[in-house]
Order: structure tokens, then C-alpha cells, then sequence
């Protein structure tokens, strides 16, 4: 956004007369505004402003508006419009419409829909539909069905069972249990514990304790948000 003290005073002379141009100072970032209680992190080129409540995270010139309490990570040229409380984690190019309350995260080129509630994470060509409120994740050409509110990520012949509302997205030789309504996303080794309704994703080894409410996506190491 262009504000009165980033412009500049332009004088060109042009023969006898002279003239003043009022234009705006070049600037290296892209100067775009957050909304309160936004987290623009690793944004380049976006030059959007984000919905109260959202977070723009690695958003790289996509240019679409993300609904209020949306989430938009890692998103490259999809041009979508998510609907409220939805996530996009580096959805590229499917183009499809997710339905209220689901997740899509890293699903390419499925164009399946998914029905409310549930979450796509990784979700290749599989074409196979989820019951109300189960998650799959990573699950690629498998076809099974997993039962209502189970989350079955990254899971390869485990064969065990996630207590009803938790979720596991490729997690690793963690072997902990996450509480009711958490999400792990690419999480390795960390062995932490996250309060209630927080989201990691590709958080590796740092361990720390995330306030309620709050994302970090793609950190390594901890830095503060």
C-alpha cells in the first residue's frame, strides 16, 4: 500500500515550463499491509492484503484474497479462492474447490472433492472419497476407508489405530500421541507436545511449545513468529 510519505516530489523540466509529479518511492519489498493478528512470513511479491485472523506464509504471487480465518502456505498459481476456514498448503495447480472446513495440503491434480469436514493432505490421484470427517493423507492409491474420524497420514502398513479427532501427517518415529484436535504436518522427531488447535507444519527438531492458536509452517529451528 502507497501511504503520503512514500511518495516523492518528481521535477521535470521540459523547455520553459517545469513540472511536479507526485509519484511513489520505489521500495525493495513488496509493502503490502497485514490485517491484525496476520503472520506475513517468507511473502514475496504478493502485494495482497489478508483477511483478519489469516496467515500469508511463503505466498508467492498467487495474488488471490483469502478468505476470513483461512490459511495460505506455500500456495503458487492456483488463482483460488478458498472457502471460509479452509486451508491451502502447497496446493499448486488443481484448481478445484474444497469444501467448508476441509484442508488441502499438497494435493495436486486430484480435482476430487472432498466431503465436509475432511482433510486431503498429499492426496495423489487417488480419486477415492473420504467418509465425513476422516482425513487422508498421503494416502496414495490405497482406496480403503478409513472410519469416521480417524486420520490416516503419511501412514504406510502401520495397521494401528489414531484416537477419534488427532491427527498424524507424516510423522516419523515420534511414537507420541497428540491431543484431541491437534495437527502434525511433517513433523520428525520432535517428540513434542502442541496445545490445543495448533498446527505445525515442517517444523523439524526445534522442540518448542506453541501458543494456542498460533501456525508455524516450513521452520526449522525456532525462531519467534
Amino acid at each position: 500500500m502507497t501511504q503520503a510519505h512514500d511518495r516523492v516530489l518528481l521535477t521535470l523540466r521540459e523547455g520553459a515550463a517545469v513540472r511536479t509529479y507526485r509519484v511513489a518511492r520505489a521500495r525493495v519489498k513488496p509493502g503490502h499491509r497485514l490485517a491484525t493478528g496476520q503472520h506475513g512470513v517468507g511473502v514475496t511479491g504478493s502485494g495482497r492484503r489478508l483477511a483478519t485472523g489469516q496467515h500469508g506464509v511463503g505466498v508467492t504471487g498467487s495474488g488471490h484474497r483469502l478468505a476470513t480465518g483461512q490459511h495460505g502456505v506455500g500456495v503458487t498459481g492456483s488463482g483460488r479462492r478458498l472457502a471460509t476456514g479452509q486451508h491451502g498448503v502447497g496446493v499448486t495447480g488443481s484448481g478445484h474447490r474444497l469444501a467448508t472446513g476441509q484442508h488441502g495440503v499438497g494435493v495436486t491434480g486430484s480435482g476430487h472433492r472432498l466431503a465436509t469436514g475432511q482433510h486431503g493432505v498429499g492426496v495423489t490421484g487417488s480419486g477415492h472419497r473420504l467418509a465425513t470427517g476422516q482425513h487422508g493423507v498421503g494416502v496414495t492409491g490405497s482406496g480403503h476407508r478409513l472410519a469416521t474420524g480417524q486420520h490416516g497420514v503419511g501412514v504406510t502398513g502401520s495397521g494401528h489405530r489414531l484416537a477419534a479427532g488427532q491427527h498424524r501427517v507424516g510423522v516419523t518415529g515420534s511414537g507420541h500421541r497428540l491431543a484431541a484436535g491437534q495437527h502434525r504436518v511433517g513433523v520428525t522427531g520432535s517428540g513434542h507436545r502442541l496445545a490445543a488447535g495448533q498446527h505445525r507444519v515442517g517444523v523439524t527438531g526445534s522442540g518448542h511449545r506453541l501458543a494456542a492458536g498460533q501456525h508455524r509452517v516450513g521452520v526449522t529451528g525456532w525462531r519467534p513468529v
